[in-house]
């Protein structure tokens, strides 16, 4: 998207942050795709179970165990959230940086801000709930958190990254066949002077004049007029032939 970027080494667009194309063929490298995909699947194996635990504690609280406990269950998403806005969103944090860095903010500097955000809160709810005023704890002294939210919220970024990618590496592809349809070789056709050329297509202007000229008499019929004037011509104005009529 930004032609000025240049860069000697893969790498993402330091302005919007999208990974940067080869400027020759492409290569059959997908080690981007293969990566992201990798992260995806284990980021939404882990995002599944914490996305049920919390719609289930919010909706059908009484289907939970009575020896569960509310900070237990916030533990548990806890562990099951961590690996996925750690590891499976760690590409996405380090180009949400890198526009920190260079000053330019895209769609990566917002999902890493609310992601980061959303999980920071959710740990520190979970460790110090007596840091929040008692209006946002619970009855059991718990605090709300937003672990199914960042979790939930980087699978689909990352698999939105894995479509990208993916779409991108089958474009590459058809500009490679596209490439591979060009000739090996080539012929230059010297053009002639333009006195010439005017010339030469005057005299082949004249030639199919002729060459129509003759196969319309060839093929053309005559047949006496009756109203003595040719039906091609206007109703106004006499035959030119008088007495012969032009019939198709």
């Amino acid at each position: 998207m930004h032609p000025e970027v240049v860069r000697s080494e893969p790498g993402s667009c330091p302005i919007c942050g999208m990974a940067l194309e080869p400027r020759n063929a492409p290569s059959e490298d997908n080690a981007e795709l293969n990566d992201m995909t990798r992260r995806f699947w284990a980021s939404a194996a882990l995002a599944l179970p914490v996305f049920v635990i919390a719609m289930g504690t919010d909706l059908v609280p009484q289907a939970m165990p009575e020896s569960v406990s509310m900070l237990m269950l916030q533990w548990i998403e806890f562990a099951l959230a961590t690996p996925v806005v750690l590891w499976g969103g760690w590409p996405i944090f380090r180009r949400g940086w890198a526009s920190l860095v260079n000053r330019s903010l895209n769609m990566f500097t917002l999902i890493a801000l609310g992601v980061g955000v959303a999980w920071t809160y959710s740990v520190a709810a979970m460790l110090l709930p007596g840091i929040f005023p008692p209006a946002m704890r619970s009855m059991m002294d718990t605090v709300p958190v937003y672990f199914e939210a960042a979790a939930v919220i980087m699978a689909l970024v990352l698999l939105g990254q894995v479509m990208e990618l993916r779409a991108r590496s089958q474009t590459s592809a058809a500009i490679k066949l596209l490439l591979g349809l060009a000739p090996k070789t080539a012929r230059i056709v010297r053009s002639l002077s333009p006195t010439l050329s005017r010339k030469r297509a005057r005299g082949r202007s004249n030639r199919y004049a002729n060459s129509f000229l003759t196969a319309t008499r060839k093929t053309s019929r005559w047949s006496r007029c009756s109203r003595m004037m040719c039906c091609a011509c206007a109703p106004a104005r006499r035959c030119r032939w008088t007495a012969w009529c032009w019939k198709a």
